[in-house]
């Protein structure tokens, strides 16, 4: 494997428990029956939280690019008003934009 696909790899599969340790996921499993999608979205609410009042259909592409990712991880222990903004800016970037991570970080830091 190339770095790239190893990245794509491990924020496909490896990072998120829900996937990795999902029994008979399909390698396929954006497009996957809504029961399936609803069970991955509590999963994934309660890995990232703020994702938990956020339809799966919107960020189900999303939470395999690594700067969205890397950007939900930050927000764990952020303020319910940063916790906000950053639902705002997750809408207004690109998924594979790091300005993302760096803006989330900011608040993170601040």
């Amino acid at each position: 494997m190339t770095s790239i696909e190893r990245e794509k790899f491990f924020y496909a599969v490896c990072i998120h428990n829900c996937i990795r340790l999902g029994d008979q996921l399909p390698i396929d499993w954006q497009n996957a029956d809504d029961s399936l999608l609803a069970s991955l979205h509590g999963a994934f609410a309660m890995t990232y939280p703020i994702l938990k009042n956020i339809p799966i259909e919107w960020y189900k592409y999303r939470i395999v690019e690594p700067a969205f990712v890397e950007s939900l991880r930050l927000t764990h222990d952020l303020s319910d008003h940063d916790i906000e903004r950053v639902k705002e800016a997750i809408q207004q970037y690109d998924p594979r934009d790091w300005r993302l991570f760096d803006y989330v970080r900011e608040l993170a830091e601040a």
